[in-house]
């Protein structure tokens, strides 16, 4: 798996990372930017590993030596359309059942949505 940084911010469908062909990124890589905040997942002693919350996806478009140039992916939408029956009310709204959970074991880490300089970027 390759991981590297953001680096620069060009838009908000923009970034460069710090990391290219030297580190084997390659066109159209996909890379998901991930909350610098994140959560040690443990069972018992064991140290399982780290989670944290994607914040967005990105695509490699340019490769450099040392960096790459990324763009979100482009998404087609379909918008409602007003019609004699206004039919475009009637929508599904959905939601998750919740669980019966212990309220002095939810852990729930910090979720910045924000994509910022310094976030760490994963390769999909």
């Amino acid at each position: 798996m390759i991981e590297g940084r953001v680096v620069a911010i060009l838009s908000n469908t923009e970034v460069i990372i710090n990391i290219g062909f030297k580190d084997n990124v390659t066109n159209e890589m996909y890379f998901a930017i991930k909350s610098s905040d994140g959560i040690t997942i443990k069972d018992g002693d064991t140290t399982l590993g780290e989670f944290s919350y994607t914040k967005g996806y990105v695509i490699a478009k340019e490769v450099f030596e040392n960096f790459t140039y990324c763009r979100t992916e482009t998404v087609q939408r379909t918008s409602n359309v007003l019609t004699e029956s206004l039919d475009f009310f009637n929508r599904t709204v959905r939601s998750r059942k919740e669980l019966d959970v212990d309220p002095d074991e939810v852990t729930p880490p910090k979720r910045d949505p924000v994509v910022r300089i310094g976030d760490k970027v994963v390769q999909i």
